[in-house]
């Protein structure tokens, strides 16, 4: 699956999520990609989607608010 399923095709911003950010960090909520790229809650909650959706990263709540890892 690393580093990406293949016919998977992420955009520069969800590149950024899975490589550069949650690689360096570990963990990300979407206000952080709402700041980092000046868009809405609603964008962030796409861009994040996808990635999720293919089991790239993985959504935790055990903390409110919850935040997006590495699987």
């Amino acid at each position: 699956m690393w580093p990406f399923p293949v016919g998977l095709r992420l955009n520069d911003k969800q590149r950024w999520v899975v490589v550069a950010q949650l690689a360096s960090d570990g963990k990300l909520t979407g206000r952080q990609v709402q700041r980092e790229f000046g868009i809405s809650d609603r964008t962030a909650k796409r861009v994040l989607g996808e990635p999720s959706d293919a089991g790239l990263i993985e959504f935790d709540r055990t903390t409110h608010p919850g935040f997006y890892r590495l699987p």
